[in-house]
């Protein structure tokens, strides 16, 4: 999120993905300052991705290769920021690097709530 006020802040029009994981729609942290930043910054898009809601109208499941490839037309321009628990950066970094992103496109930051 620091990131992401930051860019708002200073950098409007920089094109960002943001592909936020979360169990449930209840589960969506930040959804009404993200929600503002949508209409502050033309170039933001906000892709929810629900593992656990099968009522949910958009994207289910987890942020994978396939995912990835849906929205992202290439790999080569963009850097990836990931941060979340675990096993999830894992599985993130495991897609990024079969679909050849270089390792220095790709930054990672551990979250995990204890």
């Amino acid at each position: 999120m620091s990131m992401l006020r930051y860019m708002r802040d200073r950098d409007k029009n920089r094109p960002i993905l943001l592909l936020w994981a979360n169990k449930h729609e209840r589960d969506i942290g930040f959804r009404d300052e993200l929600n503002d930043m949508k209409q502050d910054m033309p170039f933001f898009k906000i892709v929810h991705v629900l593992s656990r809601q099968d009522d949910w109208p958009g994207e289910k499941g987890h942020v994978d290769a396939e995912t990835l490839r849906k929205y992202v037309k290439d790999f080569s321009v963009p850097h990836f920021f990931v941060c979340g628990p675990v096993p999830m950066m894992q599985s993130i970094l495991s897609a990024l690097r079969n679909l050849e992103v270089p390792g220095k496109k790709i930054h990672m930051e551990r979250f995990a709530l204890r």
